[in-house]
C-alpha cells in the first residue's frame, strides 16, 4: 500500500475525484457521462474519428467507446453515415443536439 504521502499518490487521488465529481455534475446538468461529453468533444473536430481512434485518444478500450456511442446514438446526440467510398465504413456526427450540449 502507498503512503498518503506520496506525490504520486496524491496526484492520482485528486485525478479520481476530479473524474468523479465531474461525472456527476455532468449527469445532473446535462444527462450524459463524462465519457460520453469526451466523446461529443472530440468528434467537434472536422477529423473523421473512427472508434478505435477515439479509444486509443481517451485511453479506453474499443467496446467503452462502441457502448458510449450507442447511447450517444439513441438519445438524438450522434447521427452515424455510412461512408460512400467503403460501404462497411461508419462516419460519426454530432447532432444539432449533441452540438448544442457541447457548447
Amino acid at each position: 500500500m502507498r503512503p498518503t504521502n506520496d506525490i504520486s499518490y496524491l496526484l492520482e487521488h485528486v485525478s479520481s475525484v476530479l473524474h468523479r465529481q465531474s461525472d456527476q455534475v455532468l449527469q445532473e446538468r446535462l444527462g450524459i457521462g463524462l465519457s460520453q461529453y469526451k466523446i461529443l468533444m472530440m468528434l467537434q473536430q472536422p477529423v473523421n474519428w473512427s472508434q478505435r481512434q477515439i479509444a486509443d485518444s481517451l485511453g479506453q478500450t474499443e467496446a467503452s467507446i462502441s457502448r458510449q456511442v450507442k447511447i450517444l446514438i439513441e438519445r438524438g446526440m450522434l447521427a452515424v453515415n455510412t461512408d460512400p467510398a467503403e460501404r462497411r465504413k461508419h462516419q460519426l456526427r454530432p447532432t444539432a443536439k449533441g452540438v448544442k450540449i457541447t457548447h
